[in-house]
């Protein structure tokens, strides 16, 4: 239910407001899956294609200005193993949340607090 309610406090009433997510394995995908029934989400990258072991380089991220209203990732991608380590924070566009699913790391790496909007966590 995280996946939803994060689209309906952060997309807004506004016609045509998206989101950016990004793709690194069965969480981020869920993520997305569940996004795509109130908006139209753009994948910024997804690294299916090297089974989740690495993602494109943040300069190949195809990241939607302009109506996007927040960007979406996943940490720690436990069934697969991919971790991120450290994001690009600058990707992000000016305006846009930063929101992260942390269920399985927040409590295990320094976080910059400030530079997100939102971050979430299931049990």
């Amino acid at each position: 239910m995280q996946f939803s309610a994060l689209c309906y406090n952060l997309l807004g009433e506004e016609p045509g407001a998206t989101a950016n997510y990004l793709t690194t394995g069965s969480w981020s995908q869920a993520a997305i899956k569940e996004a795509k029934k109130y908006c139209d989400p753009n994948e910024v990258a997804n690294n299916k294609d090297s089974k989740y072991a690495t993602i494109a380089d943040p300069s190949d991220w195809k990241i939607k200005n302009g109506d996007a209203k927040f960007f979406h990732y996943c940490s720690n991608e436990t069934i697969q193993g991919f971790a991120m380590h450290k994001f690009p924070f600058e990707v992000v566009p000016k305006g846009q949340e930063l929101v992260c699913d942390m269920s399985s790391n927040f409590c295990t790496t320094e976080i910059e607090w400030d530079k997100y909007g939102m971050i979430y966590a299931g049990a």
